[in-house]
């Protein structure tokens, strides 16, 4: 997770970085330009750090017990009673 947070304040650090250059190189025009960009994707990157936020937090609070377990107890205990029924049928 701390990879995560390096990585997103390096490219935010990035922008800010081509926007100083830009603005020294062409003083009006390139904020005219390069802010909205920077803003798009400034917006981008927080929805997907979002995302990948849910998303690990959704896999660190979901539960590991084993369901499948269950489920073939289950299915086992429904395959024996359709066993007995057609044995029943069949024996009838």
């Amino acid at each position: 997770m701390l990879v995560a947070q390096y990585w997103q304040f390096s490219h935010i650090f990035a922008g800010s970085a081509v926007l100083a250059v830009f603005a020294w190189l062409l003083p009006f025009v390139s904020d005219a330009i390069f802010i909205p960009l920077e803003l798009f994707v400034g917006f981008v990157q927080a929805l997907i750090f979002a995302l990948l936020t849910l998303v690990f937090l959704e896999i660190g609070t979901t539960s590991h017990e084993e369901v499948g377990d269950e489920s073939e107890q289950e299915a086992l205990e429904e395959y024996k009673k359709s066993e007995a029924e057609q044995e029943a049928v069949a024996a009838s």
